[in-house]
């Protein structure tokens, strides 16, 4: 879950990167700047603000969740996949 969280957070923060990027693009063909302050700029802000926090939830939950992953891998999944190898 915290891994996932954090590669969440990652895309989100790209994703954030590329929006401003089109964002300011698009400003600068267009010539005007009057709605960045007003519309644009708030929801890029909060967008960064959002995936900053998923990065640091995913960082936080990790060191939990990441030796219980391990454990299910090794006492559950590896058996398995040893069992239907050997039956094959």
């Amino acid at each position: 879950m915290g891994t996932i969280l954090f590669i969440c957070g990652l895309a989100a923060l790209i994703f954030a990167a590329a929006i401003i990027k089109l964002t300011f693009w698009m400003l600068r063909i267009m010539f005007s700047l009057i709605f960045l302050p007003i519309v644009i700029l708030p929801l890029i802000l909060i967008g960064i603000v959002f995936s900053i926090v998923f990065v640091l939830l995913g960082l936080l939950a990790l060191p939990i969740l990441l030796p219980i992953m391990l454990l299910l891998f090794v006492f559950l999944f590896l058996p398995i996949l040893l069992i239907k190898h050997l039956m094959a």
